[in-house]
């Protein structure tokens, strides 16, 4: 019993992609038998997660629509406070300092509408450290910065 290898090697040649053939059909038909049950599988989760969705869809609006309300509130009481403060805002200008016998006034005892000079601010500044005053009651007493002083008493010459 001989076989010749050419017969062989046809027989294998058409045999081996025949019966790969007959498997890939025979697993579509597994798959398609398969396809009826999942169907309705399938569609029980799809149903769940539609509703879901809308559930989520609605929470997530009513979730933005509070939001968009704080917004607008927050944004109205904002412009309330602005505006309010705009309109309170009031600025306060130093007052020559007058003295009377020699002394300084007390602070806020007088506000004139002219605001001070610069080189007026520094010899008030030096004119008051030379009476001895701190550079805080000097502030408080100008009715100015605290780093104004600073910088007036530097720049006038006496540190």
């Amino acid at each position: 019993m001989s076989v010749s290898p050419a017969i062989l090697l046809l027989s294998l040649a058409i045999g081996v992609p025949l019966m790969l053939l007959a498997l890939g059909v025979l697993y579509h038909g597994y798959l398609l038998s398969q396809q009826a049950q999942r169907d309705p599988l399938e569609a029980h989760v799809e149903s769940l997660a539609t509703e879901s969705t809308e559930a989520l869809l609605a929470s997530l609006q009513h979730s933005v629509d509070q939001l968009q309300g704080q917004m607008a509130r927050q944004r109205d009481s904002l412009a309330g406070l602005l505006s309010d403060q705009r309109a309170a805002m009031t600025f306060v200008t130093a007052a020559p300092s007058p003295r009377v016998d020699d002394r300084p006034m007390a602070a806020g005892e007088h506000v004139s509408a002219a605001a001070p000079t610069m080189s007026d601010l520094r010899s008030r500044v030096l004119a008051l450290t030379e009476d001895g005053l701190s550079d805080r009651a000097i502030a408080r007493e100008l009715n100015v910065g605290l780093e104004e002083v600073r910088i007036a008493r530097l720049r006038g010459g006496r540190a």
